[in-house]
């Protein structure tokens, strides 16, 4: 997510660690002492307002579900992978 180019090589070597590092808690750490540099000591961005989106739906309802909803971190939803699902019970009354 680094829209605007930000480059740093202290903080480019933290996320260089964090991606090759296989324990989490340890990558954890790396990325909380990211995070602390960034906000703390450069602050390349000023966070001033942050989207929120809520995707509301029941994939247990007696109507049917809803599959192939993504989990992507920007919250990016491809419609030709949703899918409406009947039940069971509506399959066999076919209503």
């Amino acid at each position: 997510n680094n829209d605007r180019g930000y480059s740093d090589p202290y903080f480019d070597d933290l996320m260089d660690k964090a991606d090759r590092e296989a324990d989490p808690e340890v990558r954890m750490g790396y990325l909380e002492e990211a995070e602390r540099y960034t906000m703390m000591e450069t602050l390349p961005v000023m966070p001033i307002f942050h989207y929120a989106w809520y995707y509301l739906y029941d994939p247990a309802t007696k109507v049917g579900g809803v599959s192939g909803i993504s989990s992507h971190p920007r919250l990016v939803q491809y419609l030709w992978k949703l899918e409406v699902t009947k039940d069971d019970a509506e399959k066999e009354t076919g209503s």
